[in-house]
């Protein structure tokens, strides 16, 4: 906070402008910045938090013959880090990486990555309006399974929105060979509060997850137009 000392042009400024307030009080004129408001995190940000710091300490739950397991998982199939594709997760980042994943539909521990490695594809994703419920359609190649997809979704968007990660919330996970329909409505309604209409634009990403394995293979997300 400074003082300040008018002259004969100007005489007093009161208010706020870009952050920096104008005010009189006991001390006479002053002006100060104005404190950054920062937006107090969701409930769903709070809970990725905690599905991770959770991770975090499962690993230090594990046995040494764990974690050497994770290790050797990390160094057999590098996994690029997500901000920097030239540097590799270690065998901890990758468990934090899977688990914090799982434990949104399985909260078990996975000990031993080890097994084969399998290809996820995700083909395509139909999302649609049936008989008064919502539904999606995701066509993927898949081996070496189980694989498990979670579906993350948006509220409706404006047409001429772009697709962001901060606005899709996740409503499910189904498991197969062959991933069946998956059925969306009660989810949907109880996150967002009703459906979207046909014609909407919704953000939708799925990610797929291997049960017997460390795999975990993020698909691109995407603005679908509810048919």
């Amino acid at each position: 906070m400074a003082r300040i000392i008018y002259g004969a042009l100007v005489t007093s400024i009161r208010g706020s402008i870009q952050g920096t307030t104008f005010q009189r009080n006991a001390y006479g004129y002053t002006v100060k910045g104005k404190p950054n408001m920062v937006r107090p995190n969701s409930f769903d940000q709070n809970d990725a938090k905690a599905r991770f710091s959770a991770s975090n300490q499962a690993w230090r739950t594990l046995t040494d013959t764990d974690r050497s397991a994770w290790n050797t998982y990390a160094n057999t199939y590098p996994i690029p880090s997500r901000l920097n594709p030239d540097a590799y997760l270690s065998g901890l980042a990758a468990f934090v990486r899977y688990h914090g994943v799982k434990s949104q539909y399985d909260p078990t521990i996975l000990a031993d990555p080890a097994g084969a490695q399998g290809v996820a594809v995700i083909n395509s994703l139909d999302l649609y309006i049936s008989m008064g419920g919502l539904f999606i359609d995701v066509d993927a190649t898949l081996t070496e399974g189980p694989w498990v997809a979670l579906v993350y979704i948006s509220r409706p968007l404006k047409p001429t929105q772009s697709f962001r990660r901060s606005v899709i919330r996740f409503l499910t996970a189904a498991a197969g060979a062959i991933l069946p329909t998956i059925p969306l409505t009660i989810q949907y309604n109880a996150k967002f509060g009703s459906l979207p209409a046909t014609g909407d634009y919704v953000g939708v990403q799925v990610v797929l997850i291997n049960d017997s394995n460390g795999q975990v293979l993020f698909g691109s997300g995407t603005i679908l137009i509810v048919g």
